[in-house]
């Protein structure tokens, strides 16, 4: 008589787990996401290499869904993987967007410096950008870096051409100009005077 021996239970099958985690993502159960896409990066990684689609998409989800937990921290190392790895190169679409994440990321850290190097770095490339209003974003976030450095008159100078030139655009009440507006009536106080 041959002994019984237990089944091992296969590992589920990769395809159906990443079906699962876009579920896990639609329904913003991001714990969840986070738990999943920790442990299905290394199999992915695996069975397909790091530059794969489907691990890129894997890891983009988990570097969003960091992002949006903020754990800073976490998703950084996640979206410079990202960048180096994106199909169209260092300039491409989806690199531009992982650098730009990974930049908010180093601000959040309290790396400032490097953070605002990266923001002008970008903005120097928004050419290659799709996404106009990211150009914008740029640039206010580049005013503000300037302000927590200290900066404030070169802060001011830069926010306030940022606001005619939005204001022009959207009009007095879009909320990226009531954002700017307030802004500057904070950094008014601590202006120098000339």
């Amino acid at each position: 008589m041959v002994p019984f021996v237990p089944a091992v239970p296969s590992a589920p099958d990769l395809g159906a787990e990443c079906g699962r985690l876009s579920d896990l993502v639609d329904a913003g159960r991001h714990t969840e996401v986070l738990g999943l896409a920790a442990r299905l990066l290394p199999r992915a990684e695996a069975e397909l290499g790091d530059g794969a689609p489907l691990v890129r998409t894997i890891r983009t989800i988990y570097a969003r869904t960091l992002l949006q937990e903020g754990h800073h921290a976490q998703a950084l190392p996640e979206y410079r993987r990202l960048a180096a790895t994106a199909e169209g190169g260092p300039f491409g679409p989806q690199a531009l967007d992982h650098r730009y994440r990974a930049a908010i990321c180093l601000d959040h850290l309290g790396q400032g410096a490097e953070a605002m190097a990266e923001y002008q770095s970008l903005l120097a490339t928004a050419a290659h950008d799709p996404d106009p209003e990211r150009a914008f974003d740029l640039r206010e976030r580049i005013g503000l870096r300037l302000a927590a450095a200290g900066d404030a008159e070169n802060a001011w100078q830069w926010l306030l051409q940022l606001l005619f030139e939005r204001e022009r655009r959207e009009g007095p009440h879009h909320p990226a100009v009531r954002r700017l507006r307030h802004s500057l009536n904070t950094l008014q106080p601590h202006r120098t005077t000339r």
